[in-house]
């Protein structure tokens, strides 16, 4: 117990399209005292008898950020994390991950891969010299919408960039908004969006700035209408952390 220390760093669930199963992927970081750190994987598949047992798996590759706000999204059977590239570079003193690269997992063959990110966010830090990678790195999140990979980068303050993945197999990605700076603010996260463009955000903190209210502390939940630029509803929240999607049937509550 002095030497071993565990931690359960991230939990996702998702269901496999083949066959409709439900899994679920936990990641958990192990230590040794006198070796260091390890990320390691563990799956479960959930059946009608509850039988199922947690089965591990190949480690995930490098580091990936597992235990930070909105840096891990399900979308169709895949988990998706991003990577830990800045804190290889406080490691080793140069960049061995690209920034904005992303792990995944397959559910359905429970394989880890890895997918380039944007080529303007790689190359963020060397055209933009106010910026470095320690803020790059506070920037970037992952989100769903409509059924989509999104990479968020919000460069606070000025403008919020939603990067869609249209092509998983050649890595396209598709700047389809770039919001501007009043939306961009630290620690707000997209998760949901309309057929008509609306876009919900969770956000922390004061948001003074955004609807000319608020504590610091607070949460809230936003909708943005890109096609005006307002914010038409909101509603103040005691743990914006807490939000999910439902997909059901409402019947059956």
């Amino acid at each position: 117990m002095n030497n071993w220390r565990c931690q359960v760093q991230s939990c996702a669930i998702g269901q496999v399209s083949s066959t409709r199963e439900y899994k679920a992927l936990r990641v958990s970081r192990i230590g040794y005292r006198q070796i260091g750190d390890r990320q390691v994987c563990e799956i479960i598949t959930f059946d009608d008898m509850n039988h199922g047992s947690w089965r591990r798996k190949q480690d995930p590759p490098s580091h990936i950020c597992s235990g930070r706000k909105m840096r891990c999204v399900v979308v169709d059977g895949m988990v998706y994390f991003l990577m830990d590239f800045y804190s290889t570079y406080v490691e080793t003193g140069v960049i061995t991950i690209e920034p904005g690269s992303i792990a995944y997992f397959n559910l359905e063959t429970e394989e880890w891969g890895v997918l380039r990110g944007p080529e303007q966010v790689q190359m963020f830090v060397q055209e933009n010299e106010d910026y470095s990678y320690s803020k790059l790195e506070l920037q970037l999140s992952l989100a769903e919408l409509n059924g989509c990979l999104v990479m968020v980068h919000n460069i606070h303050d000025i403008s919020m960039d939603l990067w869609f993945l249209t092509d998983f197999e050649k890595v396209i990605w598709v700047k389809k908004y770039s919001m501007p700076s009043h939306v961009a603010r630290p620690f707000s996260y997209p998760f949901l969006m309309l057929d008509d463009g609306k876009i919900f955000f969770s956000a922390e903190g004061n948001l003074q700035g955004i609807l000319g209210n608020g504590e610091p502390g607070e949460g809230f939940l936003l909708s943005y209408d890109p096609r005006n630029d307002t914010y038409p509803d909101s509603l103040k929240l005691r743990d914006p952390k807490s939000i999910g999607i439902y997909t059901g049937s409402l019947l059956s509550l």
